[in-house]
């Protein structure tokens, strides 16, 4: 299992939230409530859980070959709450995202080249089932409000960007 370190303090999750919104450009800035990341342009709202999700995925793409990382170890590291790491790294990994590895120098490591992994993959990996989208019953009710269709067509484009964005893109971890 690979150590992590880190000179310094650790960093809150806002900072975190800022790093991600930075290293994602322009494709799906994560927005916190610090005016700096506001300021920047296009955003896209993304849940701290999704967050989590992309910075764990963005870890394990650099670090690829160091061999594998507890959830402890990347929350300590990144001063991620565990537990909720943890749920999320297993929803990655019963996705396809992730491999877990069992053991002693247990931990997770990509599933997949970084090339082939996309944003899209981890978002919806780390939301769970819950986050499916707009759909059975509310989903009737809601194409009755005034521009449902376009809000739709706006989600499907988005959906789409975000299913050709890869992990390498995003970090630029092309060698």
């Amino acid at each position: 299992m690979a150590r992590l370190t880190r000179s310094g303090k650790r960093s809150p999750s806002g900072w975190l939230l800022a790093q991600l919104h930075v290293a994602l450009g322009w494709a799906a800035q994560a927005v916190c409530r610090s005016q700096s990341v506001r300021s920047a342009g296009f955003a896209m709202l993304l849940t701290r859980r999704t967050g989590y999700g992309l910075i764990a995925a963005k870890h394990l793409a650099e670090h690829a070959g160091e061999g594998s990382f507890s959830a402890n170890d990347l929350a300590e590291f990144y001063g991620l709450p565990h537990e909720t790491l943890a749920k999320i790294l297993q929803r990655l990994a019963t996705a396809g995202v992730l491999m877990s590895h069992h053991g002693i120098k247990g931990g997770y490591t990509l599933a997949r080249d970084p090339r082939s992994i996309s944003v899209f993959d981890v978002i919806k990996a780390s939301e769970g089932p819950r986050r499916s989208g707009i759909h059975g019953e509310q989903g009737r009710q809601l194409e009755a409000v005034p521009g449902y269709h376009q809000l739709r067509m706006v989600h499907q484009a988005v959906a789409d960007m975000l299913r050709e964005l890869t992990i390498e893109d995003c970090y630029n971890l092309r060698s």
